[in-house]
């Protein structure tokens, strides 16, 4: 268990060792957002896990809450709160011993040791990740304020010389700066755009199989097309 490192890995280890020990079917039941467990348990003995869960007490058979329940659930919980359930499923007939009890309390301060370092683990890459979007959209405006400043002078100073400039092909060299001007800031514009969108989830990705030739040469064209006018 010290060398887990996802929650499928640290149930897998915890059912093993808890049926060869206690000989009683195990399961690990974590909550969702919103502090509802997910298990394919029956209605009944999910709503008993869910009381065991709300309340931070043991629940279910050899228990005084809810006895008739098919398994016994025990919570597992740190300082942090609480992180789950461990299901048991006793195949024994009688309730468990002091000693087997002794040795579950050992097992459930392990295993929720073992799963809040995971949440802590998990919480520290979520901070990263918070930190390093935070760092993009920093420079992201940082680009957008100096780009859309950027076509409007050349814009404005091409502008005013085609005005005064009577040769036909000093004409056509300002056209095609005031046109590359705008081109500029109108991918611009359309990077924004798009960003918003898959930003605020209006937009969904639409995955498909494609040949990488294809994908190497339509960048490289527009790569090429925006070095050749600027970024």
């Amino acid at each position: 268990m010290a060398e887990a490192s996802t929650w499928e890995t640290i149930e897998r280890t915890v059912v093993e060792h808890v049926e060869r020990v206690f000989r009683a079917g195990a399961m690990l039941l974590a909550p969702d957002a919103g502090g509802q467990l997910q298990g394919a348990l029956p209605e009944k003995e999910l709503s008993t896990a869910q009381w065991a869960f709300e309340h931070g007490q043991t629940a279910g058979r050899f228990t005084d809450t809810l006895p008739m329940a098919e398994a016994m659930y025990v919570p597992l919980r740190t300082t942090g709160g609480m992180l789950g359930l461990l299901r048991l499923h006793w195949r024994q007939t009688t309730p468990p011993t002091l000693d087997q009890r002794h040795l579950l309390e050992a097992f459930i301060r392990h295993i929720a040791l073992v799963l809040d370092r995971l949440r802590l683990r998990e919480a520290s890459a979520q901070a990263r990740i918070v930190a390093e979007s935070e760092r993009l959209g920093r420079s992201l405006l940082n680009s957008i304020s100096h780009d859309c400043a950027r076509p409007s002078p050349p814009s404005r100073t091409a502008a005013g010389a085609l005005q005064a400039e009577a040769a036909p092909t000093i004409q056509a060299a300002l056209s095609r700066e005031i046109q590359e001007a705008a081109e500029r800031l109108n991918r611009l514009v359309g990077n924004l755009l798009d960003m918003t969108r898959l930003e605020s989830g209006r937009v969904k990705p639409k995955l498909d199989w494609c040949d990488v030739s294809d994908l190497i040469n339509t960048a490289t064209k527009r790569v090429t097309r925006s070095w050749r006018t600027g970024p």
